[in-house]
């Protein structure tokens, strides 16, 4: 299978990880700002990019066409809320940056199968990034790498159980629709990365 992006799709997805980094790395000093943004770009690129590619290959493997399209509205409230709580003391964040959407040209209806499989895509990618980013964090000598893995290991937990919830438009709701079992298992593993995470930062 041939991965096929178009422009609009690699623009909007690198706008996208560019103004996620910045609100993730912003801080009432500049140059602190500039000196988070490369740990920030390294936990959040994989978390999210990956994230949505894995949803929109698997979307092309079960013969749909899948984009990547930002929500403006959605970056520059992230954008804004680093900005105005940081003035306050207390940095919040709340990151809904888009979506990929598929169908239309190579099929007109996805099943629930389908749609759970690529739903449980993305997901599953973040927990393979737990794996990753957790054994960095106990294999590295270094306390600063320990630190960013394991913000890895918080980030992509978080991201897992936020898209896991069985609501809306979430992935949890199509996966627990297709598989149960999956769906469990999923959100008990991400769970677990969460509170591993958060016991390290």
């Amino acid at each position: 299978m041939k991965a096929r992006f178009s422009k609009i799709e690699l623009k909007e997805l690198t706008i996208s990880i560019g103004v996620m980094t910045l609100a993730i790395a912003w801080h009432k000093e500049f140059a602190t700002t500039l000196i988070m943004l490369i740990p920030a770009f390294i936990i959040l690129a994989p978390a999210f990019a990956l994230h949505e590619l894995g949803h929109k290959f698997a979307a092309q493997k079960y013969g749909y066409h899948a984009e990547y399209r930002m929500w403006k509205k959605g970056l520059l409230i992230a954008l804004a809320m680093a900005v105005v709580t940081t003035m306050f003391g207390t940095k919040f964040l709340f990151i809904a940056p888009g979506a990929v959407y598929f169908g239309g040209l190579h099929r007109q209806h996805s099943s629930i199968s389908d749609t759970g499989k690529i739903g449980f895509a993305g997901p599953l990618v973040n927990l393979g990034l737990i794996a990753v980013f957790g054994i960095i964090s106990i294999m590295a000598t270094s306390s600063f790498v320990s630190y960013i893995a394991s913000t890895g290991v918080y980030v992509n937990s978080f991201l897992a159980v936020l898209n896991l919830i069985p609501f809306g438009p979430l992935d949890g709701k199509k996966v627990l629709m297709w598989n149960r079992m999956f769906w469990g298992v999923a959100l008990a593993i991400a769970l677990a990365g969460l509170v591993w995470g958060s016991s390290f930062i």
